[in-house]
């Protein structure tokens, strides 16, 4: 589960580099945004509660 969330996390990130890529619409750009800060929120809270069990 913890690969997994590291996966996740890294994919999220990808897809919101793109995202800030390709930014001529606000909405696309603010979804890159939701999409690093979701990442970034999976990489705090999940990963490092996975490594304590």
């Amino acid at each position: 589960m913890n690969v997994l969330a590291a996966i996740g996390a890294i994919a999220l990130f990808m897809l919101g580099m793109v995202l800030f890529g390709i930014h001529t619409e606000a909405f696309v750009f603010f979804g890159g945004i939701l999409c690093v800060s979701a990442s970034l929120a999976v990489a705090f809270s999940l990963l490092p509660t996975q490594r304590r069990h």
